[in-house]
């Protein structure tokens, strides 16, 4: 995480899920009227984008309000709950301006990060025991709801809608896979840096994640494509995750003269 190819990744990848969710966003109207409306589509994008420009203001002036309240009342017990409903209300009015409920709870999450400052409202910062003990109580949630997620996920797959013997199947597995591979390297060597540090970042931006999971929900709820193509996008987001930590092993075990 210290190293500088990571900090990269986890600048480029807050970027990625915030075009991605654009583009969900998008998709998801288009779904619903099977028609492109771009009067439309740029109004969305302007309204998200005017949320997520207000957003995290609005939430690093709440996130100050509770550092200033538990010092007033000496005590940290009331944060969890507090930070929740916030992360439901900016979920909420995401949802109520037309885009996905995603985008305000990744908001309320960049409020509340002890790296983001109010430009000319230095004294808007939240204490950083706040931004720890936010961090702490929203472990066990964390715990709870991701594998619960990720099983209702796996519920979904119907297995005997898929024909694992078709030819289909595997060649635009492997084509997704390829594409996912070839755009993420050839990403990593914009950068400057070492070969190390260039694939480095081509690997690590690889994995299609938990968000790519959520999109693929999105897209099977809406109707968007059938059984066989949703179980491809979900063999494809778990071969990618699980490719980039070996990829990373590997390049990191070896001896940099080797690069």
């Amino acid at each position: 995480m210290r190293e500088k190819f990571a900090q990269i990744v986890l600048a480029a990848a807050v970027l990625d899920d915030i075009f991605g969710v654009v583009v969900l966003a998008a998709l998801y109207e288009f779904s619903k009227t099977l028609q492109i409306n771009v009067n439309a589509i740029i109004l969305l994008v302007l309204y998200i984008f005017t949320f997520f420009l207000f957003a995290p203001i609005v939430g690093k002036i709440f996130a100050y309000l509770v550092s200033s309240l538990s010092k007033k009342l000496d005590t940290l017990d009331f944060v969890p709950p507090v930070v929740v409903a916030v992360i439901l209300l900016f979920a909420y009015a995401a949802h109520e301006i037309g885009s996905p409920e995603i985008l305000g709870a990744f908001t309320a999450g960049i409020a509340f990060s002890r790296r983001f400052t109010i430009p000319f409202a230095a004294a808007f910062q939240a204490d950083k025991a706040i931004i720890h003990k936010i961090e702490e109580s929203l472990n066990p949630l964390i715990w709870l709801f991701t594998p619960i997620f990720f099983v209702y996920v796996g519920l979904q797959i119907n297995l005997k809608a898929i024909d694992f013997t078709s030819v289909n199947f595997w060649i635009l597995s492997a084509v997704l896979f390829i594409i996912a591979l070839l755009t993420k390297l050839s990403a990593g060597f914009v950068i400057r840096g070492t070969l190390r540090e260039k694939l480095s970042v081509g690997i690590a931006m690889l994995p299609r994640g938990e968000v790519g999971l959520i999109f693929a929900e999105f897209g099977r709820l809406s109707g968007i494509y059938d059984n066989t193509l949703y179980a491809v996008i979900i063999f494809v987001v778990a071969f990618t995750t699980l490719f980039a930590p070996i990829g990373l092993k590997k390049i990191w075990s070896q001896k940099e003269t080797e690069f």
